[in-house]
């Protein structure tokens, strides 16, 4: 209750005792950016915090990282000039630790790349989608990489916790109408929640998680 969130059965109650204590508004007016924001912290903490210590457990040779990198590079050549910039300082970044290590990448200096780069693309939120979907490129090819180094059982969690960040991270450009609007409309939540394949898939055998019951709980409330 002190974050705002709630389960969706207790949403349709409350907005019906709004209303008969002489609410006006729906309650709908109320889905704020506070819970939206919540909930994906919430989600890309946890996801964040399994990949990033998998990953530290593993060493990847500069070799399982070659082919995205050189295809990186290759695609610059059509880059805007900030994209080929950001991407460019990530791949020497890479460069410098094979470098350091006789080939290979420290899995810390994996995950500590892989933080600053999601960290670039939250903050971005959709306002520079070249330099957004090069290092977005970038980051999954150092995922793939550190995973295949993982032991079974660990690349399996790793797996499920990558799609549960990628799921999330495809919310983020809603922001800009929560910035502006104070809220986000929460049939816009549901399509955004079920944009990708993946979780469409999800939300058929109701394993949305936290999203989908959210945009299931303002969808109740509207007017």
């Amino acid at each position: 209750a002190e974050e705002g969130v709630y389960a969706a059965d207790r949403f349709a109650r409350f907005s019906d005792a709004y209303r008969e204590a002489g609410g006006r508004a729906s309650l709908a007016d109320y889905y704020t950016a506070r819970y939206a924001s919540a909930v994906m912290d919430r989600a890309l903490k946890t996801a964040g915090k399994t990949i990033g210590e998998n990953m530290r457990s593993v060493e990847v040779p500069q070799a399982d990282l070659a082919p995205a990198m050189n295809s990186l590079r290759d695609g610059l050549a059509t880059a805007t000039v900030d994209a080929e910039k950001v991407v460019r300082a990530y791949l020497a970044q890479i460069d410098v630790k094979a470098s350091e290590n006789g080939g290979t990448i420290p899995g810390a200096a994996l995950r500590e790349l892989d933080t600053k780069i999601g960290e670039q693309l939250r903050s971005s939120g959709g306002q520079h989608p070249d330099i957004e979907s090069r290092i977005a490129e970038l980051q999954d090819a150092i995922r793939d990489a550190a995973e295949g180094r993982m032991t079974p059982e660990m690349a399996d969690a790793t797996k499920a916790a990558r799609q549960r960040y990628a799921k999330t991270m495809s919310l983020v450009p809603a922001y800009a109408d929560i910035r502006k609007q104070g809220y986000l409309d929460p049939g816009k939540l549901m399509s955004l929640v079920g944009k990708s394949p993946l979780s469409k898939r999800l939300m058929a055998t109701g394993n949305g998680g936290a999203w989908q019951d959210l945009a299931a709980a303002g969808e109740l409330v509207q007017p």
